[in-house]
């Protein structure tokens, strides 16, 4: 456990988390609308309710693996989980 204890792998897994749910939130959305793709993603991107929805979706993952880190005392981990996070918000806010 203590190799996972790096601020280098606490942001790498912050950065990967939230983009990789928020596409299968995507993906998920596009399959019950029958829409395509591109037309799901330019919806969500204008809808600020359903960007607010998929922001939250995707920061979720790493909220629950900054738990984990902090439960087994990974502080370095924790960190840079706390750093990609608040850089994932800062992107948000300007997104909206």
């Amino acid at each position: 456990m203590s190799r996972l204890n790096k601020v280098l792998f606490g942001l790498l897994f912050g950065s990967l988390l939230p983009a990789l749910f928020g596409s299968l939130f995507l993906y998920v959305l596009q399959e019950r609308t029958g829409m395509a793709f591109g037309s799901v993603f330019s919806q969500v991107m204008g809808s600020s309710q359903m960007l607010f929805k998929w922001f939250i979706i995707s920061v979720t993952p790493n909220l629950l693996l900054m738990f984990v880190a902090y439960k087994k005392e990974l502080w370095r981990m924790c960190s840079g989980l706390i750093s990609a996070t608040l850089i994932y918000f800062i992107v948000a806010i300007i997104l909206m």
